[in-house]
Formats: C-alpha cells, sequence, structure tokens
C-alpha cells in the first residue's frame, strides 16, 4: 500500500472516529455535517478529508481532525473508567448492606 493510500485510510478512520456511530436515521451528509461540527472544520473540507481530496498529513484540517480524534478517546476513557468505578462502588454497596 502506498503511503498517500496509507494516509488517507487514516484520515477516513479519524473521519468516522470524530463522527461517532452512523445512525440508522444518519445519511452520509449528516455523518460528515456532525464530524465536521466536532472538529471544528467546514463540512466540506471534511468531505474533502474522507476522499482522500486532502492527503497532507500537515493540513490543518487534518491537524484539527487528529486534536478532535483525541479528545474523543480520552472521553471515552474517562467514561469507562467512571463506569468501572460505578460499578466498584455498587459492589462494595451490596456487600455492606447483606452485612447490615
Amino acid at each position: 500500500m502506498s503511503e498517500k493510500a496509507s494516509e488517507g485510510r487514516k484520515m477516513r478512520e479519524l473521519v468516522a472516529l470524530v463522527a461517532g456511530p452512523r445512525e440508522w436515521s444518519d445519511t452520509r451528509q449528516s455523518w460528515l455535517a456532525r464530524a465536521a461540527r466536532r472538529s471544528g472544520v467546514t463540512y466540506r473540507t471534511i468531505k474533502a478529508l474522507w476522499y482522500g481530496e486532502i492527503d497532507d498529513p500537515k493540513h490543518y484540517a487534518a491537524q484539527l481532525l487528529r486534536i478532535a480524534a483525541q479528545q474523543v478517546e480520552l472521553a471515552e476513557t474517562a467514561a469507562n473508567r467512571h463506569a468501572d468505578a460505578l460499578r466498584d462502588m455498587a459492589g462494595k454497596f451490596h456487600t455492606m448492606a447483606g452485612k447490615g
């Protein structure tokens, strides 16, 4: 796979990550528009990243997309940690409630 094709695939993965899951009610346009809103770039620019029209990893939009993807990953990590903490607390609560 060429370096250019590999970079295009990475951009598509980042767009998909930032846009989130494509719901049954989403059109491709609405899904890409969600990625645009979340990353702070225009719809047209996200579309260009998705279709490989912009393939320079140093392009400002690619950099903004990477930042947005990092924020999504950090939010998912925080949500997972929060859920783990709640499960631990619930387990301790139920253990304590059973003793009383």
